[in-house]
């Protein structure tokens, strides 16, 4: 597993709470909620990849994982061009990882 830096000040900016507050675990624990229901959609297929690459960097974006949001956009802007099966494996593998930087 990768452990993603995190944006501490974009945290702040986008919950109004500081990441280390109980506030900000707050969110950090609906956020890992939000991943695990993601990940579960990838696994059942139920979604099409632009729109989990979407979900994704929704989620990410809010948590201050900019490098994570960054390879979404591309997800979501190349979808057509990229091995399906791949970019699945891919945006799992994302959600997995967030998981564990946003875990407490």
């Amino acid at each position: 597993m990768i452990k993603y830096r995190i944006d501490e000040a974009l945290f702040q900016k986008s919950t109004g709470a500081e990441f280390t507050s109980n506030k900000g675990i707050h969110f950090r624990r609906l956020a890992v909620s939000g991943l695990k229901a993601l990940h579960a959609d990838v696994i059942e297929q139920s979604y099409s990849n632009k729109t989990l690459a979407h979900r994704l960097k929704g989620i990410v974006s809010a948590c201050g994982l900019n490098d994570v949001a960054s390879v979404c956009q591309k997800l979501e802007l190349y979808d057509g061009v990229l091995n399906e099966k791949r970019t699945r494996t891919i945006i799992s593998d994302m959600a997995l990882n967030s998981i564990c930087s946003l875990s407490i």
